[in-house]
């Protein structure tokens, strides 16, 4: 029986990145994470120091990256980690349909409101990562956490920014206060248009050149 049980069990293995549900917000952030390291392996240690989460959090993410059947857990002495299968940009490719719009809404406060504290997000950062020109309504991100408040639409570009709302906390992955380029393209994507789209391919250019 055991060739048989065999054959079930890479069957199942092959098909877990279809049967997926879409990612969870923290296990996004970690497997991002992971790209950016330039390791074939993440520590769940470093996760929770380096991203900010409990432990709990991190190892319930963990778990459903292993579930996607791109990840292996392992354990090295009474560290635990995840391993990955492939290379990262076949990584990236494989995990991408069940990637999240990290923004869970988006609110516009005045000029005068605004801490400094914030990551550019948005077509702001876009142009920051690309030849994209920038906007003149300035966009920054900001975590789910904070206490927030903004009216729901827009009345003047030229007074207010726009805040986004992120499920994850932007600024552990941020560059140089900028929302990193991964959870950027997941922001704009779905409503992309062609110098979008555009613009999205050369940052992945630039990011696998790195």
């Amino acid at each position: 029986y055991l060739p048989f049980l065999g054959v079930a069990l890479s069957e199942r293995c092959d098909s877990a990145v279809e049967s997926t549900e879409k990612l969870l917000p923290s296990a996004q952030a970690i497997f991002f994470y992971y790209l950016y390291s330039r390791q074939d392996r993440i520590y769940l240690s470093d996760a929770v120091k380096d991203l900010q989460y409990s432990a709990m959090s991190v190892s319930r993410a963990a778990k459903q990256l292993v579930q996607t059947g791109l990840f292996e857990e392992c354990k090295e002495g009474v560290q635990k980690l995840l391993i990955a299968r492939y290379e990262r940009k076949e990584m990236y490719k494989r995990m991408r349909p069940l990637l999240i719009d990290p923004v869970k809404r988006r609110i516009y406060i005045g000029l005068d409101k605004l801490s400094g504290q914030h990551c550019l997000a948005g077509f702001s950062a876009m142009a920051h990562y690309s030849m994209l020109n920038a906007p003149a309504l300035i966009s920054y991100a900001a975590d789910v956490g904070e206490k927030l408040t903004g009216a729901a639409t827009l009345a003047n570009a030229a007074e207010q920014a726009e805040i986004e709302i992120w499920k994850y906390d932007p600024a552990v992955l941020a560059r140089d206060h900028v929302v990193d380029p991964l959870s950027l393209i997941m922001t704009l994507q779905e409503n992309a248009d062609e110098r979008t789209e555009e613009a999205i391919e050369e940052i992945l250019e630039k990011f696998w050149e790195e």
